[in-house]
């Protein structure tokens, strides 16, 4: 990959929101939680946020991630507008 492809490169943000999407949901069985309850999770972490804060609640993303010590991370990523 030249420094040009890297510079410009285009990404596929539905693909990316689909991993992450998955890789939450296979971590998430993998600690037992079942389906609802990681959606209410995440109902209620971005519920929690808007509360304070004006925040762009579909581009809101909540994923579990593992890393190699097999220590599962809550990751949350949510665009913040501004302040209430």
């Amino acid at each position: 990959m030249g420094i040009l492809d890297f510079l410009f490169k285009k990404s596929n943000r539905n693909s990316s929101i689909a991993k992450e999407r998955l890789q939450f949901v296979l971590t998430f069985d993998r600690l037992s939680i079942n389906p609802a309850l990681q959606e209410k999770i995440r109902e209620e972490i971005i519920q929690v946020i808007d509360k304070y804060m004006e925040i762009d609640k579909e581009a809101a993303s909540v994923f579990v991630e593992s890393n190699d010590s097999n220590i599962s991370h809550l990751i949350v990523n949510i665009p913040l507008k501004r302040k209430r």
